[in-house]
């Protein structure tokens, strides 16, 4: 029996109690992978809330979470989820559907940063 996976946003969207008892519900792997993408899209609305200058704020504040534009479009391409983001932009990007080599390869490499960062 398969249960409902939720996205990143789904899962913003649950009070507290509610986000506890769906974690506590999946096993290992699929749990983490439910909790990085709860960390993305919650991180990814809070910082697309702000105002810009408050965005520019926090990017000198923490050097680290920087978001280039690959990353930025990924995280709205997939509605705050990066895994989602990067299956859909690579259905784009990839040299095999019109894109091309250049395009691919910064979509790798922003898709691995936001994957360590979490």
């Amino acid at each position: 029996m398969t249960e409902k996976r939720l996205t990143g946003r789904q899962i913003c969207a649950l009070s507290d109690e509610a986000r506890e008892l769906y974690f506590r519900s999946l096993r290992g792997k699929i749990r983490q992978r439910a909790i990085r993408m709860w960390i993305n899209a919650s991180s990814a609305i809070e910082f697309e809330a702000m105002p810009p200058e408050e965005q520019d704020r926090v990017l000198k504040m923490f050097p680290g979470l920087e978001i280039n534009s690959m990353q930025s479009q990924i995280l709205k391409a997939g509605n705050g989820d990066a895994e989602v983001g990067y299956r859909i932009l690579a259905k784009k990007f990839h040299p095999d559907h019109g894109g091309t080599n250049e395009q691919m390869s910064e979509l790798n490499a922003a898709i691995a940063a936001l994957r360590v960062k979490v």
